[in-house]
């Protein structure tokens, strides 16, 4: 299996500008979604931590979820995790277009910058703006790296 894109981003801009050279690159999915369907997943997300819903996941992982956060923050996320089925709004329609979803990660990124307020987190819960920035570029860095550019 090959193995997924090393990358690193700062910012929501750098996380748009990376999926703008995927979209305007011949590209190989490494995982099960395409680019439009990872860039459409990091769009739902940023939407929902400006715009909500306030999901929750059980107690128990919420709770070992929260020891482990700072790592995340600093090594990335770890791949293979399952969306359960409450989340199933955070699963991309598999026809997307890469141009829609890039209009979708645009327009999310847009939502974000003129929040003022965050919605929780599902599993780490309280986010200030930046852990939630923090978090979108590692989420993003794990659903881009899947996608690899062919030369």
């Amino acid at each position: 299996m090959p193995i997924a894109n090393a990358i690193r981003f700062n910012s929501l801009d750098e996380i748009l500008a990376y999926a703008e050279q995927c979209a305007g690159s011949r590209v190989e999915a490494l995982k099960d979604w395409s680019l439009a369907q990872n860039i459409k997943h990091l769009a739902i997300t940023i939407r929902m931590s400006a715009k909500g819903p306030a999901l929750k996941a059980p107690f128990l992982i919420r709770k070992l979820a929260k020891l482990r956060k700072n790592k995340m923050f600093k090594d990335g996320i770890p791949s293979g995790f399952t969306i359960p089925g409450k989340f199933t709004d955070f699963i991309p329609d598999p026809n997307i277009s890469t141009e829609q979803a890039l209009d979708d990660l645009r327009n999310a990124i847009d939502t974000f910058n003129r929040a003022n307020t965050y919605f929780p987190h599902p599993i780490f819960e309280k986010f200030t703006r930046q852990e939630w920035i923090t978090f979108h570029c590692r989420h993003g860095e794990l659903h881009l790296g899947n996608v690899q550019i062919v030369e």
